[in-house]
């Protein structure tokens, strides 16, 4: 009897030596498995939010399912959701990497620590000790998503806007819910798009510019940082991504740019050109007329306060309400800058000139009553809107497209201005430019400082560009005329 309990103690021994020895998540968190990035988003669950984003090959997939078989199997969670999105590729990514295993793939989460795997509602896998991985698709849309309290939820390349919203808020009492991404900045080569809209705008660039939230981190990765990627597949890119390119700099270097989807408006912006540091609202010259570009909107409701100081036009301070009325514009106007020394001049979009029918006034009527008292104010409207394509156009001529001279700045303190010349986006058509009328869309607080700034530059600059790339008249003098014709002095 004793000698059979050895041998099955010893066959036990054996078997579990054989399972630690052939488990992939020990084998991945091994050094030198996972590279240092990796090892990061796997192992760190100090802050709430954690975003790899990089190119395609940089192991992030891998990472993502590491980290959620980490978490299950050491009791750290008990519930996380992984989002993709469609189930096409949930099935194909992560699936062979988390539990089921393919060709060459070992599953982070072996099955014999697998009690079940359900596929109704959700593809769910339930572990022996009670824990729960259910892997959720963005094509199920944004109601799938509530009403539940989770651990952590893992993001396979961006979701939807309106997914990301609702998952933001799923936490128990008293605990807090993980978010963890694991995102390509630019699709696989052949692919349409570009770095996603709202990743952009409401993590990425407030991230880089110190604007972000305390609990959210950034991890960037190139193809570059992955030690696996061979040298021929690293030559083989740098022939493909010519160096300066968007692609070069974003996989090659790890560059986080705003390669957004679509064509961007304000290409010839660049923020470590034309954002100049130095400046700020107490630049402005009291002794110089000064331009508020009005854009008329109930949220948000936007004024950029721009200077010309020389040749060169500065954008030195703005007010945004979200949402504010005309006459709380006004008074802020008024507030800022009643005490200026030269005029005041409102420019915006000729659509203002338009009077109400309930109370017979403009909408610049209604911001120059909130004014009243304060500096001397002209009202400088065109006489008809450019089409957006010509606004554009003139504000990419000024900071310097063509090889023409850079004449336009933008202050740090006109961050909503900055956001726009990055973000803003051409219309699929090309023909005007890209609006969203969906509150719940990060986009739809861009376009407005950017065009009250364009109603500025177009008033003051449109006529003289014209004229000066007029072509000159051709063919002759007209002769000379001395002495008296027909009796006329000449």
């Amino acid at each position: 009897m004793t000698d059979d309990l050895l041998a099955y103690g010893k066959e036990i021994t054996d078997e579990f030596e054989r399972r630690v020895e052939a488990d992939a998540l020990r084998l991945f968190r091994s050094f030198p498995r996972p590279y240092p990035k990796q090892q990061q988003f796997v192992e760190d669950d100090a802050v709430r939010e954690d975003l790899l984003l990089g190119a395609n090959r940089s192991g992030k997939t891998i990472a993502l399912c590491a980290r959620v078989a980490r978490r299950v199997r050491s009791g750290a969670a008990r519930l996380i959701w992984i989002v993709s999105p469609s189930n096409a590729m949930s099935r194909q990514n992560i699936v062979p990497q988390l539990y089921e295993g393919a060709p060459g793939i070992v599953p982070f989460i072996p099955q014999t620590e697998i009690a079940a795997v359900r596929t109704v509602p959700d593809l769910e896998v339930i572990g022996h000790d009670g824990w729960r991985v259910v892997l959720k698709s963005c094509e199920q849309g944004r109601d799938k998503f509530a009403g539940a309290a989770v651990d952590e939820i893992d993001y396979d390349e961006p979701p939807t806007w309106p997914v990301y919203n609702e998952c933001a808020i799923r936490f128990g009492a008293g605990k807090r819910c993980l978010i963890r991404m694991a995102a390509t900045l630019l699709p696989a080569p052949g692919e349409a798009g570009g770095v996603c809209q709202w990743l952009w705008s409401e993590k990425i660039e407030p991230w880089l510019h110190h604007r972000a939230a305390d609990d959210l981190r950034i991890i960037n990765v190139s193809m570059s940082d992955n030690p696996y990627i061979t040298e021929e597949q690293l030559r083989v890119a740098r022939t493909l991504y010519a160096p300066g390119s968007l692609d070069h700099r974003i996989r090659i270097l790890g560059e986080l740019l705003p390669g957004l989807v679509g064509a961007r408006c304000y290409s010839a912006f660049e923020r470590r050109l034309h954002v100049n540091k130095s400046l700020s609202p107490e630049s402005i010259d009291k002794f110089r007329p000064l331009y508020l570009g009005v854009d008329v909107n109930v949220d948000p409701l936007c004024c950029i306060v721009a200077q010309q100081q020389g040749k060169i036009w500065r954008a030195l301070d703005e007010i945004i309400l979200k949402p504010g009325t005309l006459g709380e514009l006004g008074e802020q106007i008024r507030e800022r800058y009643g005490a200026h020394r030269h005029e005041l001049v409102l420019c915006g979009d000729q659509m203002g000139e338009h009077r109400h029918a309930q109370t017979g006034k403009t909408d610049y009527d209604m911001i120059l009553a909130a004014m009243a008292g304060g500096p001397r104010v002209r009202v400088s409207l065109p006489s008809k809107n450019p089409p957006d394509r010509d606004r554009v156009n003139l504000v990419n001529f000024l900071f310097g497209s063509g090889g023409a001279p850079v004449r336009c700045e933008v202050a740090p303190s006109c961050p909503e201005l900055i956001a726009d010349f990055e973000q803003v986006l051409w219309h699929p058509s090309g023909a005007h430019i890209r609006k969203s009328h969906h509150k719940e869309d990060p986009y739809y607080q861009r376009t407005h400082p950017s065009d009250a700034f364009g109603y500025i530059v177009w008033q003051r600059e449109a006529a003289s560009i014209a004229s000066a790339s007029r072509p000159a008249r051709r063919g002759g003098l007209p002769p000379a005329v001395y002495g008296f014709m027909h009796g006329v002095a000449v």
